[in-house]
């Protein structure tokens, strides 16, 4: 949480009030319309925030959660770090699919690299195998835009990589039955170059259509910052930021005014 209070110190200039359940209303500021003028031509929020612990692979992730959108689906959710995966009737991988697995099929990862830049990879474990646009794979997997990724024999995905300015992308399963029922996963890069936007155009990583005021978010090791040009409604209040605490322990709703005149957006986040 001081990681955050840092970061919202430093965006609206003065040091703001956040209790456990989010943040408090803090004044309007130039600098944020100026940073929601960007983000509308597609560029990524230009925030100054802090350098982000774990952006290199590790034996696990930052934060694991469950996190719902109004008309944009359920997700669960990868924050960073290194994640393995496997068959959900097996014990020992920490992501279970329901598919023809093996119980420990690979890692998901993120790199940064000076070549490819930030994003996911996929690292299978030693024996196992995937496709990847129809080709045998039994290495590593770069998770980018479109491809089609097939675990096993016969567990499709897709990558979703919307967002050219994110390296954030979803991993969306052909059968959602595979993903205990969520609209598949959502691995979310940490901090500046990770930022997850709720939207109303093409290149939003989760899309709403007629959406006027987007939703950013950006993933920290202890929590995440949430900003929208229409405000966020918490106990009859406004603000234009909102935190929340990692790790998610209990239900969080947050309710953001993505369209005037209309009811708010409920964007829930759950335990995994």
């Amino acid at each position: 949480m001081n990681r955050a209070r840092a970061w919202l110190t430093r965006l609206w200039g003065g040091s703001p009030s956040i209790d456990a359940g989010g943040a408090k209303p803090a004044p309007a500021s130039a600098r944020l319309r100026a940073e929601l003028a960007r983000q509308r031509t597609k560029k990524v929020l230009g925030v100054e925030a802090p350098e982000v612990q774990g952006a290199r692979p590790q034996n696990q992730p930052l934060a694991r959660f469950r996190m719902t959108v109004d008309e944009g689906g359920d997700w669960r959710v990868l924050l960073g770090g290194c994640t393995s995966l496997g068959h959900a009737g097996a014990e020992g991988a920490q992501v279970g699919i329901h598919g023809d697995l093996a119980p420990m099929h690979g890692e998901l990862t993120v790199a940064e690299s000076f070549h490819g830049g930030q994003g996911w990879l996929l690292r299978l474990m030693p024996g196992q195998t995937a496709h990847a646009e129809g080709q045998l794979v039994d290495s590593t997997v770069a998770l980018t835009q479109g491809l089609q990724l097939c675990l096993g024999e016969s567990t499709h995905f897709e990558v979703k990589r919307n967002d050219p300015a994110s390296a954030s992308l979803r991993l969306e399963p052909q059968d959602p039955a595979e993903v205990a029922g969520a609209g598949g996963l959502l691995l979310w890069y940490p901090g500046p170059g990770g930022i997850v936007r709720i939207g109303g155009d093409v290149d939003a990583l989760i899309g709403i259509p007629g959406t006027v005021h987007p939703v950013l978010c950006e993933g920290q090791e202890d929590c995440l910052l949430l900003v929208c040009e229409g405000g966020f409604l918490r106990a009859g209040e406004d603000s234009r930021q909102y935190v929340v605490s990692l790790p998610i322990e209990e239900p969080i709703e947050v309710l953001a005014r993505t369209c005037p005149g209309e009811a708010p957006m409920a964007i829930c986040f759950l335990p995994w």
